[in-house]
């Protein structure tokens, strides 16, 4: 008979207990797989690369250096002073400068970069958050594939690339409101594969399917901007250290008051009072309904004023 079209193109090809799975539905789970195995591959071969480029790098190095000092004790016919074969070494020095040669941190390098790996987080969230309902799988080999990337990441940016030169950032920059972008996106993209593309929601009527993506879509966006106002933009830790670091420095402003004086004298950090209360958890529930640390600001902004 006649087939069946569900969208432009697509048909119903895989049938079990009623329930139909369209070709268009079949081969978008095909290619999600293949381009998201292929891309934790990729990932994880271009940070092994660098780590063993850099170990053979060194390696040949050495041997060139050992070779030549055996040279040398050949060279002579009488003993030669300096070290022995067993005392030449290479020194972390030396190491770290063959990585600075071999493998910089910056762009087009094989220690990578702050924009290649932040290019590699937005792809893998993005694939996984805008179709993780087409393929669920997806969360689980992302969870094994990222915990080996990232301790790999770690070993190269401590063993390969090696103390990177270190530039201050407020946050990951425009990457927050990147990957922002992208949770939102991924709330409409997963709505209308469900809606659109999936049973039983397909064989609505196409105004039924319209109203049901509207309602869900703006559904699913109030609840994602419920929840994320729930999540405090400074969490407790980053309060505690900034409080800790606010109270140091109004300590040191008030030393240096009372010895202005006398003969200025060094202050020492021990001397200070740094306490921030009874317990953390107390400073915690305070600091949303005091904010005393405010107030701490001021002086010290009304000092460096002054």
């Amino acid at each position: 008979g006649e087939i069946e079209t569900c969208i432009h193109g697509c048909y119903p090809a895989r049938c079990e207990e009623g329930k139909c799975d369209t070709n268009c539905l079949i081969e978008l789970e095909d290619s999600l797989s293949k381009v998201y195995l292929t891309h934790t591959v990729c990932t994880l071969l271009f940070i092994l690369i660098p780590i063993a480029y850099v170990k053979f790098k060194v390696l040949m190095e050495f041997r060139r250096v050992k070779q030549k000092h055996e040279e040398d004790q050949s060279s002579d016919d009488e003993e030669v002073s300096g070290p022995t074969d067993h005392e030449v070494s290479y020194t972390l020095l030396q190491f770290q400068a063959k990585c600075a040669t071999v493998a910089p941190y910056q762009n087009g390098s094989w220690g990578g970069s702050m924009m290649e790996d932040f290019i590699e987080l937005a792809v893998g969230f993005a694939m996984l958050t805008c179709f993780g309902v087409v393929l669920p799988f997806m969360g689980v080999l992302a969870f094994f594939s990222h915990i080996v990337e990232y301790r790999l990441m770690a070993y190269r940016m401590l063993n390969v690339t090696c103390r990177p030169f270190p530039a201050a950032a407020d946050g990951i920059g425009v990457w927050a409101d990147i990957l922002r972008n992208i949770a939102a996106l991924a709330v409409v993209t997963n709505v209308a594969v469900a809606v659109f593309a999936m049973y039983p929601m397909r064989d609505w009527n196409f105004r039924q399917q319209l109203i049901a993506f509207l309602v869900l879509e703006h559904s699913m966006l109030v609840l994602r901007r419920i929840v994320v106002s729930f999540v405090d933009k400074e969490p407790a830790l980053y309060k505690r250290v900034d409080d800790y670091n606010t109270r140091f420095v109004c300590g040191v402003d008030d030393e240096m008051d009372q010895q202005k004086e006398f003969q200025p004298a060094p202050v020492k950090a021990e001397a200070l009072d740094t306490m921030l209360g009874p317990d953390f958890e107390s400073l915690d529930a305070s600091l949303s309904k005091l904010d005393w640390d405010v107030g701490l600001r001021r002086r010290i902004n009304k000092r460096n004023s002054s």
